[in-house]
């Protein structure tokens, strides 16, 4: 699911969100740009009733939910993630799985890696005789970066794009994340 955008503060029920709309509609911001400043703020982004499938009130009741849904229930939904094996949902089940057979995420060392790159979250994890490399693209935009050494020859362990190679010189896609063992 993703965070809500309601086309009224009055479908908000953040009270916090709502006092700081308030806030910078009093200091003569217009009340759209303010609506627009405050929403990714808002609470009721993790408040929203559960997108079950595309029914009405997403599956989620019969009667009237405390908030309203999000308007893009019809698109984002359990039944439908369930549906695509590229969903977010199989995305996590990997993620955790991955985590539960390789021992160096979760007890392993913690080095950074490609620091002077803003854009870039990238790191090693050693633990024992397994190094594990992880790089994610945290930009809108193609990263292209030289991989260190060690990752050359590595065996791709999950990512969100296929890959044709790990070898020297990578691009990156937009938002896109690797999992690597070394």
């Amino acid at each position: 699911m993703t965070g809500v955008r309601f086309d009224s503060i009055e479908d908000y029920n953040d009270i916090a969100t709502r006092n700081k709309y308030r806030e910078l509609v009093a200091k003569g911001m217009d009340p759209k740009a303010a609506l627009e400043e405050v929403a990714p703020l808002s609470r009721d982004n993790s408040r929203t009733p559960v997108h079950w499938n595309d029914e009405d009130n997403a599956g989620f009741t019969k009667g009237q939910a405390w908030i309203n849904i999000n308007p893009n229930y019809k698109e984002i939904n359990v039944e439908q993630a369930l549906a695509d094996k590229n969903s977010v949902y199989y995305h996590y089940k990997k993620l955790i799985e991955l985590r539960k057979d390789h021992k160096a995420m979760v007890y392993g060392s913690f080095q950074p890696v490609l620091e002077e790159n803003e854009n870039l979250y990238a790191y090693f994890r050693r633990y024992n005789d397994e190094t594990l490399f992880v790089i994610c693209n945290f930009n809108e935009a193609e990263e292209t970066i030289t991989l260190p050494e060690e990752v050359n020859g590595a065996d791709l362990l999950l990512g969100n794009y296929p890959v044709d190679t790990s070898e020297g010189t990578i691009t990156l896609k937009p938002y896109e994340a690797r999992f690597y063992r070394c």
